[in-house]
């Protein structure tokens, strides 16, 4: 399956400018959550369209008491599509700077990046919690600026990764803070367990 650049995520280390910067707060764009979801849903459409990928248009939030999801677009025939989106941040971190205090980290492991990934996919993977649709697709996007996933090393291991099974979400997309050297934010688009594999155990 056709993923963003590896070179995307080699220079992300690299991109951020001088001075004090935030921890993890590409994302954080705005205080309303639904604003900050579609802002999400759309970041990952741009970058979908120059790699020649995009499959959706028209991205809406659904409103706060209204999800999940949280988002809705229209596929490329006009059938709705869900979107629900969720932030891989460390907790520890994030509080240490709001409080002013260093967030040094060691790096990721691929196995507890991988576990961590999949507890998201868990977590929003509830057809009994849906409150729109029906969908021609469920996607799931997993953003993140957190420091200690990007990492190149890390992202071959999430290529190669086979996640699920689930049983609402169709696809699921691992989407990174801005690189400044390819103008886009990178993401890969994880592999998920074919369904019909699993129901034919």
């Amino acid at each position: 399956m056709p993923n963003s650049d590896d070179e995307d995520f080699a220079g992300l280390i690299q991109t951020g400018g001088p001075g004090h910067r935030r921890h993890a707060n590409y994302f954080s764009t705005s205080d309303d959550r639904s604003d900050g979801e579609l802002e999400v849903v759309l970041v990952l459409g741009g970058s979908l369209e120059q790699d020649g990928r995009g499959f959706y248009h028209s991205p809406k939030p659904r409103g706060k008491g209204e999800d999940p999801p949280d988002c809705e677009a229209l596929s490329s025939d006009d059938e709705p599509i869900g979107f629900e989106v969720t932030e891989l941040v460390e907790e520890a971190s994030l509080k240490a700077d709001h409080r002013g205090e260093p967030h040094l980290s060691p790096p990721c492991s691929t196995s507890a990046l991988i576990d961590r990934i999949q507890g998201r996919i868990d977590k929003k993977d509830k057809p009994s919690e849906v409150k729109g649709g029906p969908y021609k697709q469920y996607v799931l996007v997993i953003h993140s600026d957190e420091p200690r996933v990007l990492d190149h090393e890390l992202a071959k291991h999430l290529r190669a990764h086979t996640f699920g099974p689930t049983r609402l979400i169709d696809r699921v997309f691992f989407l990174m803070s801005y690189n400044g050297w390819k103008r886009r934010c990178p993401y890969i688009e994880l592999t998920l367990r074919s369904r019909e594999l699993v129901e034919g155990l």
